[in-house]
């Protein structure tokens, strides 16, 4: 059966790429799927922009006051059927073409497939390419040792698509630092490590295929910011240091 699919939006001042982010998911050729916009309490026309592409069965979400992009993806554990999947597209990024969610539907048929993650390009083109995405090696999966990869030779990338029953198998604590706020950085891998682990029994996927652009224009990306760099290097450090979790034989219901 073909899969429901919610794209999740995260944003925060954002009113220079909201639009082309969202015009890019609303014009997908896949039909099945709705658009889970929140912007993060945002001092510019991010929220307006928003509901002014939102489609009737699409849903703004408009905070008063920040909360970071962990706390923002937990309030949709509950949206839709277990079996449903979600696709992360950060407000200032967009999808390279309107096949995107065929494709991710067309893998995701298969029950048994939990989670997907892929390679992207940069926005501009000229911008460079790092870490690009690639298959974890086989050593790796079959002991579930994803954590003890070194922060620099991280192998998942954008874009990061998961089941929702899945995501709800996370627990708070593990997308929160040691004195239990959320993390302010480098969600994707808060997110990813304990659903990786879950889903090493052969439940996971390496898509080589771009389906995702990462924008370098917005200057407060990681990658221009060397505090911002530094606190992702601790982030990780935290992740990786914590204890993994015991892969899933089966989906567990």
């Amino acid at each position: 059966m073909k899969p429901w699919i919610h794209v999740f939006v995260p944003a925060y001042n954002c009113e220079k790429w909201i639009e082309r982010c969202l015009r890019s998911i609303v014009t997908q050729d896949y039909t099945d799927f709705d658009v889970y916009m929140v912007d993060d309490a945002s001092t510019d026309r991010t929220a307006e922009i928003m509901r002014s592409i939102a489609r009737p069965i699409d849903y703004v979400q408009q905070n008063e006051r920040n909360q970071k992009m962990p706390k923002n993806l937990i309030d949709v554990r509950q949206m839709g059927g277990a079996l449903d999947v979600i696709f992360i597209v950060d407000g200032d990024d967009f999808l390279p073409h309107p096949q995107v969610l065929s494709q991710v539907a067309r893998l995701f048929e298969d029950d048994d497939l939990w989670l997907m993650y892929g390679s992207y390009n940069r926005y501009p083109p000229d911008a460079p390419m790092l870490n690009p995405a690639k298959p974890f090696p086989a050593e790796v999966v079959a002991n579930a040792s994803f954590r003890e990869h070194s922060v620099l030779d991280l192998v998942y990338n954008h874009p990061l698509v998961f089941r929702r029953w899945l995501f709800n198998c996370v627990y708070d604590w593990e997308l929160k630092d040691d004195n239990g706020e959320w993390f302010t950085t480098s969600y994707d891998h808060a997110i990813m490590m304990p659903m990786l682990e879950l889903a090493a029994d052969g439940h996971f996927h390496y898509n080589p295929e771009v389906l995702y652009t990462y924008n370098e224009e917005n200057t407060t990306s990681e990658a221009k910011h060397p505090d911002l760099k530094l606190e992702a290097i601790r982030v990780h450090n935290t992740i990786n240091g914590r204890e993994k979790r015991e892969p899933f034989k089966c989906r567990p219901f």
